[in-house]
């Protein structure tokens, strides 16, 4: 009897994949706030923070922590040996482009090229848990997330999330943002009738009304909301995998060195969150250059790991399951 509580102690979690439907709820309570907005005249655009980071709790809790907790994953010599090779290529492949930027087009370019990135990603991940949901293949569907990708960029620039000068006409953006937008809704709308599993088309529907609702905040002059929601929903989901894998590798015997030092004394899903947001707040109190420099250099690592390590071949994906019945 022992023995049978035992086993079921250690059993790997098996993430209900409707728990992914979580981090879109604010898309609802954000609708809700703009339409009231428009409707008694408050004027709540102009008394709202332009940026998400303005908001110090945002940014401790929901920002930097899931970057940092996607390295210290890599804190495993198992993991160390099976990407090692993968992510050095891709980052001397990195460090090229962005060197050449910084040589050729200064740092604006940079800037610019590095916030598209991050759009990119935000967006990729989302899209490609839509696509695992689908459980089918769909040329139109990858074609339809490119256009979603475009359009969330061209929202970016529009409520000035890049922070420098793109030299993109603001007629240009608007232009891109309403026409492209509503063609990449429509088109999203066909998708969902080709999608058989109920949980693929709901999915997608979500993605397509946080679409929806942050053209409607770009529109009305909401910055924050404009940001926040897609960021919202990929830093809240990334830290739901993060914390599921960590927590499945490293019981009952710790792989990660530092769950080893914690071992039986704090939970691991504990010493993930504490270590992250800890890290992440060191990067948020303190303003200087060189802090500045490493929290942008490890954005940019964990845009590459995170490429490899959810991969279906991975081996993190060897400890992230979904009960897709």
């Amino acid at each position: 009897m022992d023995q049978e509580i035992s086993l079921e102690k250690h059993k790997d979690i098996v993430l209900n994949p409707w728990i992914l439907f979580l981090p879109y709820l604010p898309v609802i309570v954000i609708a809700l706030a703009v339409g009231i907005d428009a409707a008694t005249g408050y004027g709540l655009a102009g008394r709202l923070p332009s940026s998400p980071y303005q908001v110090f709790l945002y940014s401790l809790i929901f920002g930097n922590p899931h970057v940092i907790a996607s390295t210290l994953i890599l804190l495993d010599k198992e993991y160390i040996r099976f990407y090692g090779r993968k992510i050095f290529i891709r980052a001397v492949f990195v460090s090229i482009i962005v060197a050449a930027i910084l040589h050729y087009l200064g740092m604006n370019a940079f800037y610019a090229f590095f916030y598209s990135w991050t759009i990119l990603h935000v967006n990729k991940q989302q899209l490609g848990i839509g696509k695992m949901l689908n459980r089918q293949y769909s040329k139109q569907y990858d074609y339809w997330s490119w256009l979603y990708v475009a359009v969330s960029i061209f929202i970016a620039i529009g409520v000035g999330y890049f922070k420098v000068n793109t030299h993109v006409p603001f007629q240009f953006i608007h232009d891109f943002v309403v026409l492209g937008g509503t063609l990449t809704l429509l088109f999203g709308l066909l998708i969902v009738l080709r999608i058989k599993k109920d949980i693929g088309k709901y999915y997608l529907l979500s993605n397509l009304a946080l679409l929806a609702v942050t053209m409607v905040c770009y529109l009305r002059g909401f910055t924050l909301f404009a940001i926040l929601m897609s960021r919202f929903a990929h830093d809240i989901t990334a830290y739901i995998f993060y914390v599921t894998h960590d927590i499945n590798r490293n019981t009952p015997k710790p792989k990660q060195f530092i769950y080893k030092l914690t071992r039986n004394r704090v939970p691991i899903w504990l010493v993930c969150m504490a270590m992250s947001i800890g890290l992440a707040a060191l990067l948020l109190v303190n303003q200087s250059v060189l802090l500045f420099n490493i929290a942008v250099a490890l954005n940019g690592f964990h845009y590459i790991t995170e490429a490899l390590t959810w991969k279906r071949d991975s081996l993190h994906r060897k400890h992230l399951s979904f009960d897709l019945n």
